[in-house]
């Protein structure tokens, strides 16, 4: 029976993180190590723009590791170029005039008629 990763040595975490990154390269996916110990929006550091776009899919392994995905282009960021510009960039938290169209409710008050 195998330990959890809790009660893993440093030695053997590292060990398990680099057995983890080599089978994520081996399915196509980027990632990348993450800095520790400083204080920076480490997503916003490692991926430009595209740290506040809705398009953005990441995620923060257990031991700093960093996996994003763009699904705007179809494309994995890899933290080694990051993203300056993009046509397609859509801030978290905001509407385009066309989802806030689909969104109403359009109401169509009864035919009011004179008298009973």
């Amino acid at each position: 029976m195998s330990k959890p990763v809790s009660d893993l040595s440093g030695e053997e975490r590292e060990k398990l993180d680099d057995q983890l990154d080599a089978v994520s390269e081996n399915l196509g996916l980027d990632s990348w190590q993450a800095r520790s110990g400083q204080r920076i929006n480490w997503i916003e550091e490692f991926v430009g723009v595209c740290s506040t776009c809705k398009c953005l899919d990441w995620a923060r392994k257990e031991f700093g590791g960093v996996i994003a995905f763009c699904n705007s282009f179809e494309v994995r960021l890899s933290g080694k170029e990051r993203t300056m510009e993009c046509n397609r960039h859509e801030r978290v938290g905001t509407m385009t005039l066309r989802d806030m169209k689909e969104m109403a409710i359009l109401i169509d008050p009864p035919a009011r008629k004179i008298g009973f």
